[in-house]
């Protein structure tokens, strides 16, 4: 799941209709939700972390509104934690 959330994500870096990006935050926070409530006990402090900061920016109830510079940056790198996931699990 992690790997598709990640592949949604890259390509919200292209110019998408405005539904995309709204469908992808509700993915995105419901994505962090679930990794966080479901697998807490197998991430790491910084895992932990990484997803609660990820719902908090991508939530779709209190959105945050930058400019599309910002959001491909934001983009990038929670691509690329979602990508990386697994590396936060606790060993």
């Amino acid at each position: 799941m992690n790997k598709i959330l990640a592949g949604l994500i890259f390509l919200a870096i292209l110019p998408m209709p405005h539904d995309y990006y709204w469908i992808l935050r509700s993915l995105v926070f419901m994505g962090c939700a679930y990794f966080f409530f479901h697998d807490r006990d197998r991430f790491n402090d910084v895992g932990k972390w990484s997803l609660v900061i990820c719902a908090v920016v991508y939530n779709p109830f209190i959105p945050f509104y930058l400019g599309k510079p910002v959001w491909v940056v934001l983009n990038i790198v929670s691509g690329l934690f979602f990508v990386g996931l697994d590396k936060f699990k606790k060993l």
